[in-house]
């Protein structure tokens, strides 16, 4: 069983791999993702995100895929992004 520390360690890893991959290199830390104007490659489009909570939105979405998008086997011709997530979705769905 993996104790909580070193659950702690590899999440922090992970999250460091997924900012330097989304950031092309340009962010190594979450310290280093300014609050406004964060520039992220999301399916190879260019994004600038801003706003209180959009570093948790990406990881949430993107990152921990946490709707499930690598699952979607079908090829969906239309996506309707209605969430509040600035289109995060529509971005990493289109790959």
């Amino acid at each position: 069983m993996i104790s909580s520390l070193a659950t702690n360690i590899i999440n922090r890893i992970r999250r460091t791999i997924y900012l330097l991959y989304f950031s092309r290199g340009r962010y190594f830390m979450s310290r280093h993702v300014p609050e406004q104007n964060g520039i992220f490659y999301i399916s190879g489009a260019r994004v600038t995100l801003s706003g209180n909570h959009y570093l948790s939105m990406l990881e949430e979405i993107v990152f921990a895929d946490s709707y499930q998008i690598r699952n979607i086997n079908d090829k969906i011709e239309t996506v309707v992004d209605i969430g509040a997530n600035i289109g995060v979705f529509k971005l990493d769905y289109h790959k």
